[in-house]
């Protein structure tokens, strides 16, 4: 079964525990044969297709990082930014309807859409990449 841990122990009646056929029920015996106890094990399984690299990943998924989306980028001379002012429009390498990258700590992990959301800007996402690349 690999690695595990037991939860809190609680008190109570375990009658539908043990009648429930996805129980696995173990005596527990003396020296001398004489049943002294039960111990009732349910056996859960990860989702099908769950890997074990994922299961491990579990692990650090209360970690921030920094989630950035990317609707495109614009070379500019540094004149040329010191002279933006209010009202500026400063032109992007991508076009009205292309895909935004989404970006994981500089990584694009997804591409998506800009939309609007309640008058806020948003992104739905519509490809997560499987291999992300350096």
């Amino acid at each position: 079964l690999g690695s595990g841990a037991l939860g809190e122990a609680t008190t109570g009646d375990a009658s539908a525990l043990f009648a429930d056929p996805a129980v696995q029920l173990f005596d527990l015996q003396d020296d001398a044969g004489h049943t002294v106890g039960r111990l009732a094990v349910v056996v859960t399984r990860a989702p099908a297709g769950a890997s074990h690299s994922s299961r491990r990943l579990h692990r650090i998924a209360g970690v921030e990082m920094e989630l950035t989306v990317e609707i495109g980028r614009t070379r500019m001379a540094v004149r040329d930014v010191l002279d933006l002012e209010p009202g500026r429009i400063v032109e992007l390498d991508r076009s009205a309807g292309a895909p935004a990258d989404i970006k994981l700590n500089g990584r694009i992990i997804a591409h998506g859409e800009v939309v609007v959301v309640d008058q806020d800007y948003a992104v739905r996402i519509t490809r997560i990449l499987e291999n992300v690349e350096a």
